[in-house]
């Protein structure tokens, strides 16, 4: 039998051919190993992407509104943290001012001191911010909800001064932060008029964070709070009897303000039970969508790592074959 044989330079278009191929193959598995999906899908579906097109819309669209409800899952869990420390900072408070308003006057100041020291911890709290977004603000969520705690202070003091009368006190105080035009309004209140913007959490499901540091409840309890600061204040002309009766005042109204901060907290509780009922619908959206993926463009990984492992061996051999090809000499074929 007659040997055959090939020219150098088709054994070198050979062996380059085969290196090309080798090395097109191997790309291919290592793709398909490590993203689960075939290297050509349209050879899998012949050409028909229509079934494929509509999964991958609804995994990403699925994906897009996951991202949302986190994001208002993180401005709940802020809201809900803040009106929590909201309550835990003046539920006892309300109680030692009213029990203090049958006590001895020398503890006057240490109970002003208390109450201020709380006031200060309830605007920290409605200052908070998550994620780059302030709160309480609404839509102004760029900026703090309110004014530091001493510059408002400092205009409650001044709407107070030179009145003796518990009943005129407690009127200026309320007529501070009622007033439209001016005091809480004006300088206490630094935030937008309007509620933050819905979330969008899923087709036709908008959720909206609408607590604002303006909302009435959370104005009465700060009202509250400049009463007991101002009933112990030194340099406030009251008598001992008339501080008494706005001590008492000012535990009282600082009880019932907390009926309003639960009802707010139980708003902010709904809206965090939507988003987390929306998020676990999307979940099983996304997972049945992604396997009606998989099923169509999908691979086996172990028979993908299989594959990779032969391509590697093929593109091995290629250059082995190459590198001894290279070292044949003259000598050798003589």
């Amino acid at each position: 039998m007659t040997a055959q044989s090939i020219g150098d330079l088709a054994q070198a278009f050979l062996l380059r051919r085969q290196s090309v191929e080798a090395k097109q193959s191997l790309g291919d598995q290592a793709r398909a190993l490590t993203t689960g999906r075939v290297a050509d899908p349209g050879a899998r579906l012949k050409g028909d992407y229509g079934t494929l097109t509509v999964l991958e819309r609804r995994i990403t669209i699925s994906e897009s509104y996951r991202l949302a409800g986190a994001e208002a899952a993180t401005l709940a869990r802020g809201q809900q943290a803040a009106l929590g420390a909201v309550a835990e900072a003046t539920r006892e408070l309300a109680i030692g001012l009213i029990e203090h308003a049958s006590g001895t006057p020398a503890q006057n100041p240490l109970r002003g001191t208390e109450a201020e020291a709380a006031f200060a911890s309830v605007v920290s709290s409605l200052n908070t911010s998550a994620g780059g977004r302030s709160l309480f603000a609404g839509v102004a969520s760029d900026g703090p909800a309110l004014a530091p705690a001493q510059a408002m202070l400092t205009g409650i003091r001044a709407a107070v001064a030179g009145l003796t009368e518990p009943g005129d006190v407690v009127a200026a105080v309320e007529a501070w932060f009622d007033d439209p035009a001016g005091g809480f309004a004006t300088t206490g209140y630094l935030g937008g008029d309007t509620p933050l913007s819905p979330i969008l959490v899923d087709e036709g499901e908008q959720l909206q964070l609408s607590t604002r540091a303006d909302d009435p409840a959370l104005k009465a309890l700060l009202a509250a709070l400049a009463l007991g600061t101002i009933a112990g204040d030194p340099n406030v002309t009251l008598s001992d009897p008339a501080r008494a009766a706005v001590f008492r005042s000012a535990g009282d109204r600082m009880l019932a303000a907390q009926d309003g901060i639960i009802a707010l907290r139980a708003g902010v509780g709904q809206v965090e039970a939507r988003i987390e009922k929306a998020a676990t619908r999307l979940s099983a959206e996304s997972a049945a969508a992604e396997v009606a993926r998989a099923e169509l463009v999908g691979v086996d990984r172990f028979e993908a790592a299989t594959r990779l492992k032969d391509a590697e061996r093929r593109l091995e051999l290629v250059y082995e074959v190459t590198a001894r090809l290279s070292r044949f000499s003259l000598l050798d074929r003589l």
